[in-house]
């Protein structure tokens, strides 16, 4: 056993063989979020963001995801873990419509996004971080954000190209938004910085950054504290709890750590082999037999 401190030092101790926790929290205002997340009951449908209706997805013979379904409400914090091969980043890609699920239904508030491309999810208002790094190598800080815009630019080609009047004008509005999460995630004095030059914490922000430039209704993070240490970790924790507390944005949280997982979620869904094997509140998730199973490989009593 080892013990840590998450993003909101509360004192954590992690199995080895797993990484569940028995948390204890020495802050009282902790303690109270824990107890109320704990009385609370899945939303009413007239909040409902996104729904994920049994949904499959083969690759030729290979099943990565069986029957899989779970909801998020607005303003919510979902979290999806699961061991190595679960199907996470599966079920990520057939959201944000990079696969197309062999069966099942994708909705976006309230009507059916299943056939959607990727640009049109990204116009619906959903956007994502990856597991890798994926920001643009010579791009300053600032431009790699100014990119995340792109679905709000409206000058033509030949506006764009002279730059001039309508094209000038719109960029000024752009680039003061992207000042403006800069300044919301503490990136302000790296923004004329070569981006790939960065320490790796610091490119995991500016991705966050660039993602949320988009103003998305739903965020997807695919394991955005991957490879992290951790004071970067809280750093991170603390950047996606202001993304949801004060930009109001629903997230779908991929992450193995799950004192982080266990922390800042409202609810959490476990996937084991392509299958949905578990979901509610993190505190019954976590003490689940079947959850400690997938990730132990070994039967509970």
């Amino acid at each position: 056993m080892d013990a840590v401190r998450n993003g909101n030092d509360v004192a954590v101790v992690r199995d080895l063989g797993a990484g569940f926790v028995a948390a204890s929290s020495e802050s009282p205002d902790a303690g109270t979020a824990k107890e109320s997340r704990s009385a609370c009951k899945r939303p009413s449908r007239d909040r409902l963001l996104l729904e994920v209706r049994d949904v499959s997805l083969s690759f030729g013979g290979i099943r990565a995801l069986r029957g899989v379904g779970f909801e998020v409400a607005r303003g919510e914090i979902v979290s999806i873990i699961g061991p190595n091969g679960a199907g996470k980043t599966s079920i990520a890609n057939v959201i944000s419509a990079l696969y197309q699920p062999s069966s099942g239904r994708i909705l976006f508030d309230g009507k059916d996004r299943t056939s959607a491309t990727p640009q049109e999810v990204a116009r619906l208002g959903i956007t994502r971080t990856f597991q890798n790094l994926a920001l643009f190598r010579g791009l300053t800080v600032a431009d790699n954000i100014l990119v995340g815009r792109h679905i709000h630019m409206g000058a033509g080609l030949l506006a764009s190209g002279v730059f001039l009047g309508k094209a000038r004008n719109e960029e000024a509005r752009h680039r003061q938004f992207v000042n403006e999460i800069l300044d919301l995630l503490d990136l302000g004095d790296y923004r004329n910085q070569q981006a790939d030059t960065l320490a790796y914490g610091l490119q995991k922000r500016v991705e966050l950054a660039r993602a949320l430039a988009l103003e998305p209704s739903l965020l997807l993070l695919d394991e955005p504290m991957a490879g992290m240490n951790r004071d970067e970790k809280k750093a991170m924790v603390e950047y996606i709890a202001t993304a949801n507390a004060d930009l109001g944005i629903s997230i779908v949280l991929i992450e193995h750590d799950m004192g982080v997982v266990m922390d800042v979620s409202d609810w959490v869904v476990v996937l084991n082999h392509g299958e949905k094997i578990c979901e509610g509140r993190p505190e019954d998730v976590q003490n689940n037999h079947a959850v400690i199973e997938a990730y132990l490989g070994q039967e509970t009593k």
